[in-house]
């Protein structure tokens, strides 16, 4: 059941899927749904969707996708919010790791 989990997050990472539509999906309580993802994968659901968002963006940087295409793509609604995820995630902003992806 996990594995189903994990591959309705990622098919559905562009909508931002959050942890009581997860919930939801799977029948389960939000608490107890919490709390079993993060005792089977070590972080909690929020904390896997926003890597996941962010290693998308990483690929769609990668491509040379422009960072507002790349905030639509990825669920993010300010660009605020994407650099500080982004820095939160991998310890950089997403201007630094475009130009190192192009050097």
């Amino acid at each position: 059941e996990l594995r189903e989990i994990i591959e309705w997050t990622e098919m559905n990472i562009g909508a931002k899927p959050t942890l009581s539509a997860a919930a939801e999906h799977f029948g389960y309580n939000r608490n107890y749904f919490c709390e079993k993802f993060k005792s089977s994968v070590g972080v909690s659901y929020t904390e896997y969707v926003n890597a996941l968002r962010i290693n998308k963006a990483c690929e769609m940087i990668g491509q040379g996708i422009s960072t507002a295409e790349v905030l639509r793509l990825c669920g993010f609604a300010t660009e605020s919010y994407f650099v500080q995820l982004f820095v939160k995630v991998k310890g950089c902003t997403p201007g630094v790791y475009r130009k190192s992806t192009h050097e």
